[in-house]
């Protein structure tokens, strides 16, 4: 199938401009839309830069990437204005999936069921995980949530299976199930709480990039799988290292990928053309991506509600 080029708007103030301008090609076709937005955790991220010598590579610098520091209710307005353009991409019954942690996880919900109503919501998934620093005076925190929002009615899902562990593959399910009760050749069917999918944390990890928040490619192919059908579209809009377009080419969908940051870009088509996917940037596609700046003027927000969003979420 056609790939779509992965764009780079580091040329934009934002990249609301260029959701906007999508929706002349691309409004209301759109099956998945996932983004990995900033967290509001008040951290600078950096790209560790290596050299490699021999056998051990060298870290020599760190790149700035992006800023995750907000001030007042910036942090929601942002995301806010971003899901409006982004809803009207989306095709009936699409799916939308925004990734995000205990930052802001109650008040994203609250955006996305003001955005898509709180009807289309159809799950919050767990993503758990494991490593890092253990705190003295509170639990560790580990894990992310996966907000879940369908376009209204309609909406893609293909249930997804693991493996059962050694004990059931033993007892096998007749003790609980009954005499006839077999086990699924397929597995077990994926619930809404994922403990078997790894987080990018080891220096050895063949697939780490040393782009900060970078996920797992394996996270990203069950969301598609689950939530999309081979040929459809995806959707990025904070593409970050290209997790999302990887997994979505590797899957047979078509995708979309955007970042404002030029080295997310950089780093997303290496990636792409190190898989032997056609390269994502055509010469033609960079120069029409220039005018990011005049698409700031040219395109105009939805109608925003008459109070400021965080008025609406705190009932001031």
């Amino acid at each position: 199938g056609k790939v779509i080029p992965v764009m780079s708007v580091s040329t934009a103030p934002t990249k609301l401009p260029i959701l906007l301008h999508l929706r002349g090609e691309y409004g209301g076709s759109v099956d998945l839309i996932y983004i990995d937005p900033p967290f509001d955790s008040s951290a600078e991220y950096r790209k560790k830069v290596f050299l490699k010598t021999g056998t051990q590579p060298i870290r020599i610098t760190e790149s700035p990437q992006y800023s995750d520091i907000w001030s007042g209710c910036g942090y929601l307005q942002f995301i806010y204005e971003r899901l409006l353009a982004a809803k009207l991409l989306l095709k009936p019954g699409g799916n939308m999936v925004l990734h995000c942690d205990w930052h802001r996880s109650h008040h994203l919900r609250c955006l996305m069921d003001e955005v898509f109503g709180p009807e289309n919501f159809r799950n919050e998934i767990v993503y758990c995980y494991s490593g890092g620093g253990i705190p003295r005076s509170e639990m560790p925190k580990k894990h992310d949530v996966l907000l879940w929002y369908s376009n209204g009615a309609g909406w893609t899902y293909n249930a997804q299976y693991r493996s059962y562990s050694e004990g059931t593959l033993k007892r096998g399910r007749t003790a609980v199930k009954g005499e006839h009760a077999r086990l699924r050749e397929q597995g077990t069917p994926v619930n809404d709480w994922w403990t078997d999918i790894k987080k990018i944390t080891s220096p050895t990890d063949p697939e780490k990039l040393y782009y900060p928040t970078q996920k797992s490619e394996e996270l990203l192919e069950r969301i598609i799988s689950m939530l999309s059908d081979p040929g459809g579209l995806v959707l990025d809009f904070f593409m970050g290292s290209g997790t999302a377009p990887a997994a979505a080419a590797k899957l047979g969908r078509r995708f979309l990928g955007i970042d404002q940051n030029p080295a997310a870009v950089q780093t997303a088509v290496n990636r792409l053309a190190s898989a032997h996917l056609r390269s994502p940037l055509s010469a033609s596609g960079a120069k029409h991506l220039k005018a990011g700046k005049c698409l700031s003027a040219a395109f105009r927000l939805p109608q925003h509600p008459r109070q400021p969003v965080h008025r609406r979420l705190h009932g001031g």
